[in-house]
């Protein structure tokens, strides 16, 4: 399918891109992140889900920084949501999103610039090729210079996207609460005649979960380990999406299908807690067939503590 650029599309320019982080109990490690980012950004956006009590976030420059504190985990969609209309209203054309887990390089933004005009299709979403620390390996073959190459889906942490074709879409789902967010959201955007790019010039370092325990080659291709209730919620979700895609895109639909398997196989011969993993993992696919989403049921999050 041919990409298209939306009307009125113009590309992000320095100076005038936000910066919107999501945290969670985040600690000194993000906050000397925050202080390397803000370099490359005129305004960062830091919405926090943490439950109740004051912020380590609130010592940051006013100057550069708005926070906002929900006192709540209200999910990493709500609070994407947030921080990106935040920017909006700002007067922000463009954006880049990211998690705590997520350190950016020296450089990252103008990488991004520059790959973004080079891109033969202007991109609503370009993602960024990334060091995973968990693994020591690069998501994507790396380029020395910037480079956009069109993907299916790239994750949220270090995508630069055009805020008001995110509004138009509908924004990010906050019923996933967590988990395949993203991906959702590129297959929106291309279900829209969007692109959908990422950078392969290398732009962060990314910690993604627990890895799997298990070192050599065959490790890079086993899934983290994650607690029960992600578990729940990566199972539930990924159903869910395969369900509302996987026609539209048959090769992502696959690759999305053997991961789960690949998720079962691993909680069944190689994860602990097994039985309380295995439960969450199933609750989770029934309710994303049933189309029942939202926050964690109490039940998922008791399961660690039942086994």
């Amino acid at each position: 399918m041919k990409r298209i650029a939306p009307q009125g599309l113009s590309g992000p320019v320095t100076g005038e891109v936000a910066l919107v982080v999501v945290t969670y109990c985040p600690g000194e490690r993000l906050v000397r992140n925050m202080q390397v980012a803000a370099d490359q950004f005129e305004r960062v956006f830091l919405v926090d889900n943490t439950v109740g009590g004051e912020s380590i976030l609130e010592n940051l420059d006013e100057q550069k920084f708005e926070i906002i504190l929900n006192h709540q985990n209200l999910g990493l969609g709500d609070a994407l949501n947030t921080g990106c209309r935040r920017a909006m209203e700002s007067g922000y054309e463009w954006a880049v999103t990211l998690d705590q887990d997520t350190e950016l390089l020296t450089g990252f933004l103008g990488g991004m610039l520059a790959a973004w005009s080079a891109s033969p299709v202007p991109a609503v979403v370009l993602g960024s090729n990334y060091y995973n620390a968990s693994r020591g390996v690069s998501r994507f073959p790396e380029s020395v210079m910037p480079e956009a190459i069109e993907q299916t889906t790239v994750i949220t942490s270090g995508s630069l996207m055009h805020l008001p074709t995110w509004c138009s879409l509908g924004m990010f789902r906050e019923d996933y609460f967590i988990d395949s967010i993203d991906h959702e959201f590129c297959l929106r955007v291309r279900r829209a005649g969007y692109a959908v790019a990422v950078n392969c010039q290398l732009g962060m370092r990314q910690y993604i979960g627990e890895d799997s325990g298990h070192s050599g080659y065959i490790s890079r291709f086993l899934p983290y380990r994650h607690s029960e209730w992600r578990k729940y919620t990566g199972a539930r979700n990924s159903i869910r999406t395969l369900m509302d895609y996987a026609c539209r895109e048959p090769s992502w639909g696959l690759k999305k299908f053997l991961g789960l398997c690949t998720d079962f196989i691993a909680i069944l011969f190689l994860e602990p807690n097994k039985g309380a993993r295995l439960r969450a993992f199933f609750l989770g696919l029934a309710h994303g067939l049933q189309g029942r989403l939202g926050s964690v049921p109490e039940q998922v999050k008791n399961f660690s503590v039942d086994s």
